[in-house]
């Protein structure tokens, strides 16, 4: 699939008039380097995740040999390289002996206007606790499972789950199996601003990546900050960079072992203190005030207008 898609990506940019091009992700720059080579102009690779390190390559190790030749081959070359996380810029800096690889946080760009769902909307009791899982990456080693679980331990709460990934089939059948099909609502992929308001809507949302591969121990969850720009505190997995802003700012309870007891018990300590998490809420809303998209993009911006001058 990847190899075709690059084929059809070639052959579209080659036909494309351009000054400068981004590659957005390792899966990209085949076809992007190539072009923009043959062509002698500039590139950028933005690289959201360490790519060689995902779950779904780590443990095929042909799979993985080949996009760590297509990465040195075209990583050195690239006027600007740009990734999302201190950690993953540090490996990918001594991987390929590169020096400046650009941080560019996922940050979210300010919005306003956003309307929460009621309760009404979303078919939940007042009283029931609402919890969110979100994104399109709802995949293997991400937590889903145990989280399911923790739902079918903990009484008078609600879990919404809102994008899509490859774990989405396996947690649909285990709410089934566990007799909480009525307080697990799956809803698939919406708009940006839509799924804000699923959101603003929540009480807590959900981030519990696993440690079981190095992308996701460096990882910095884009769901964090979407979390945080409407207001909604976190109870997230202990993994460096999450950890780094859960508890530099304050906004959450973060859970050392993503395993369903440990989840419940970082529910139950969450709604435990209204006090706490209004403050857990507070703390979040003034993190999105001192970080977001425009002000993170400026620096890399500025690089790419002194290219193109």
């Amino acid at each position: 699939m990847y190899a075709w898609f690059n084929i059809r990506l070639f052959f579209y940019l080659l036909f494309q008039k351009a000054d400068f091009y981004v590659s957005n992700d390792l899966d990209t720059l085949l076809a992007t380097g190539l072009v923009a080579r043959l062509k002698s102009k500039p590139y950028w690779y933005d690289s959201h995740e360490y790519f060689t390190q995902v779950p779904e390559v780590v443990n095929r190790p042909f799979v993985q040999k080949s996009w760590r030749a297509i990465e040195r081959a075209f990583i050195g070359r690239a006027a600007i390289v740009s990734t999302v996380s201190p950690a993953i810029v540090q490996n990918l800096e001594a991987d390929y002996q590169l020096k400046d690889v650009a941080l560019v946080r996922n940050f979210p760009e300010p919005v306003d206007g956003i309307q929460p769902k009621s309760r009404v909307e979303l078919g939940v009791e007042e009283s029931m606790r609402l919890l969110i899982i979100q994104g399109n990456g709802i995949n293997i080693d991400r937590g889903g499972e145990e989280l399911v679980e923790a739902i079918s331990l903990v009484a008078n709460a609600h879990l919404l789950v809102v994008g899509s990934g490859d774990a989405l089939p396996v947690l649909k059948q285990m709410a089934k199996d566990l007799s909480i099909e009525n307080r697990v609502s799956f809803i698939p992929p919406v708009p940006y601003r839509e799924m804000l308001a699923y959101t603003a809507a929540s009480d807590v949302g959900l981030s519990l990546d696993k440690g079981t591969n190095m992308n996701y121990q460096f990882s910095l969850p884009n769901k964090i900050f979407d979390y945080a720009l409407v207001g909604t505190p976190v109870i997230a997995s202990r993994l460096q960079e999450t950890a780094r802003w859960v508890e530099g700012y304050d906004i959450g309870v973060l859970v050392d072992e993503v395993t369903p007891a440990d989840i419940a018990k970082a529910i139950e300590v969450f709604f435990s203190n209204a006090e706490k998490a209004s403050a857990y809420a507070t703390n979040a809303s003034r993190m999105i005030e001192d970080h977001n998209w425009n002000t993170e993009m400026a620096p890399v911006l500025a690089q790419v207008k002194a290219i193109l001058q």
